[in-house]
């Protein structure tokens, strides 16, 4: 609603414009009338209204030198003059003053309502670029730590400060935030919800963005609820950290919200995720923090990934961590411990496991991403995966090794009663496990290889001049039927013919 004071020496006609006209409707609010000149600049300048209507004809101050009198002050008031038929000229010389307009009296209620209806289209466009440029200002304000009268000032007349106000920033994670397109998506998911629920306003802060709320967000479950709304909003596509500061009741005091937003973002990676930053983590004293044996929990490391138990080696980032915090680590420290014991335990592994080189130096490579984790919760799980990779890829190594070797002894011994069975357990694999992996690494199921194992070997001999039975017993076939089928099967003619095209007598 667009403010108005109505100043009239008469009170008949005070009364009779704020009751008989729908101003409501219109998009105006009556806040209070004036008697006169002197009451009329005093209530100005406590109410700052959007539009004064003012009686040419007052004793004392006229409405003439009122309207000069508070132009000086404040160049964006709107006037709308009351005269009677003998104050025309005077409501004419009027207009020079930039007032909006003159009604002749008595005031015709249409005619009235016809020049609100007018007024409101251009203060719409006004009030919105009015907010843009406050918001500017407000942007300048929060970065200096000051707010001047003049901002408050304005900020009242814009609707920018409400009676409650409470600060919410919003910080990009550090990959997306330097992203012009992240930012300007984040600001119109923003401004969409917010803005048209008429809940805050957003205000972009370079790297980060804000939100003056006019709602309090005190209770714990409040700010879950709202987090959990900013969740729905950007977590799908934008990774971020919200801190929201205290509530405050005036528009100088708002730099103290947002400046413990800021304080509280500085110690984001100390946070957890699920709920908004409200208070910063509690460090130990100099004189609490306990020392922290980094060769300790390398060993510890070392052992975990030596045998590959991979619940004892997260226990030991999990310790590791807290041993940190406790030890008064902040978050550079943290990231440079995490990176010197892992590289420590990895370096020592690869000495006990040469033949995994390169396995092993890929888990290396991938250490320098610690220093891109957002929180110590982000580096946990960072360094977890990296080791579980890790140890899964030397496993998957390992079964590498162990299948090669399968194959060779095949190739060895493929004239004997070979089944998948006795390998198995030669092998220390289950017969089913042993199978799926064996086909996933050659393609063809174990029984199929064997047989073209033999078949290959076959068509040599037979080609060397061996007689057809003689080479189904060299190849493992005692029934040399049951060859006669398999080489069918396998190659599409008979021993016998293969025999005679491709014997090198």
């Amino acid at each position: 609603m667009y403010k108005v004071l109505i100043v009239d020496d008469e009170q008949y006609i005070r009364e009779g414009l704020k009751t008989l006209i729908p101003w409501e409707n219109a998009g105006f609010q009556v806040c209070d009338a004036a008697s006169n000149g002197i009451d009329a600049i005093e209530k100005h300048k406590t109410m700052l209204p959007h539009l004064m209507i003012i009686d040419i004809r007052m004793p004392g101050m006229n409405g003439l030198e009122l309207i000069e009198r508070i132009r000086k002050e404040d160049p964006n008031v709107h006037f709308l003059i009351l005269s009677g038929y003998a104050d025309f000229d005077n409501a004419k010389r009027a207009m020079t003053y930039t007032v909006d307009s003159y009604i002749l009296k008595p005031v015709d209620q249409d005619e009235l309502l016809d020049y609100l209806h007018r007024l409101r289209s251009v203060f719409d466009g006004e009030q919105e670029d009015k907010r843009e440029k406050m918001k500017i200002g407000l942007i300048q304000a929060l970065h200096s730590g000051t707010v001047t009268p003049e901002l408050a000032e304005h900020a009242i007349r814009y609707d920018l400060m409400l009676k409650t106000c409470q600060v919410l920033v919003i910080e990009l994670s550090s990959e997306k935030k330097t992203a012009e397109k992240a930012l300007y998506r984040m600001e119109a998911l923003l401004k969409k919800h917010f803005e048209a629920s008429g809940r805050g306003e957003v205000v972009p802060m370079g790297s980060y963005t804000g939100i003056l709320l006019n709602e309090d967000i005190f209770q714990e479950e409040d700010r879950k609820a709202l987090y959990s709304e900013l969740i729905q909003l950007l977590g799908s596509e934008l990774d971020f950290c919200a801190a929201i500061g205290s509530p405050v009741h005036s528009l100088t005091d708002i730099v103290h919200s947002y400046q413990k937003c800021i304080d509280l973002l500085a110690f984001r990676f100390f946070m957890p995720g699920e709920d908004l930053l409200h208070t910063a983590p509690d460090f130990p004293s100099l004189e609490q923090e306990i020392p922290l044996d980094l060769e300790e929990f390398s060993q510890t490391l070392l052992i975990a990934l030596d045998v590959g138990d991979m619940e004892a080696a997260q226990k030991c980032i999990i310790s590791m961590g807290d041993g940190m915090v406790q030890a008064g680590y902040r978050e550079q420290d943290m990231k440079l411990g995490y990176a010197q014991i892992i590289s420590t335990a990895i370096n020592k592994l690869l000495l006990s496991l040469p033949t995994k080189h390169d396995v092993i130096q890929d888990a290396r490579g991938r250490i320098v991403q610690l220093y891109q984790q957002q929180s110590r919760f982000d580096l946990n799980r960072f360094a977890m995966r990296l080791l579980s990779d890790l140890n899964r890829q030397i496993k998957s190594s390992n079964g590498d090794t162990s299948l090669k070797q399968l194959i060779e002894f095949i190739q060895r011994n493929y004239h004997k009663n070979l089944k998948l069975e006795s390998l198995a357990d030669s092998f220390n694999y289950n017969n089913a496990y042993l199978g799926k992996i064996f086909r996933n690494y050659t393609g063809e199921p174990f029984r199929t290889y064997l047989d073209k194992v033999r078949m290959d070997r076959a068509k040599s001999l037979l080609e060397q001049g061996y007689k057809v039975y003689k080479v189904a017993e060299l190849v493992g076939f005692p029934n040399v039927d049951y060859f006669h089928f398999k080489f069918r099967k396998y190659v599409g003619c008979s021993p016998s013919d293969y025999r005679k095209a491709h014997s090198l007598q």
